[in-house]
């Protein structure tokens, strides 16, 4: 859909290494293969940027630190 297409600057930047997912819910770790590719690559640290503060990045924030956690 071209109302979710990343900004031309940023898509211009892709590389090999980056990993594409579609969220459907809230936080991004649901119902998305997202943690397993973090854990495959070694990444111990992301950055949660977005548009719903109060709801996508608190509830991905807030299921990392559950599962992470665990």
């Amino acid at each position: 859909m071209d109302g979710f297409a990343l900004h031309p600057e940023i898509e211009k930047r892709r590389g090999l290494g980056w990993h594409a997912i579609t969220k459907q819910y809230g936080s991004v770790l649901a119902g998305t293969d997202l943690l397993a590719w973090l854990h495959e690559n070694a990444v111990d640290t992301i950055t949660l940027v977005g548009y719903m503060t109060n709801n996508c990045i608190i509830s991905s924030a807030a299921a990392g630190a559950i599962t992470i956690g665990n």
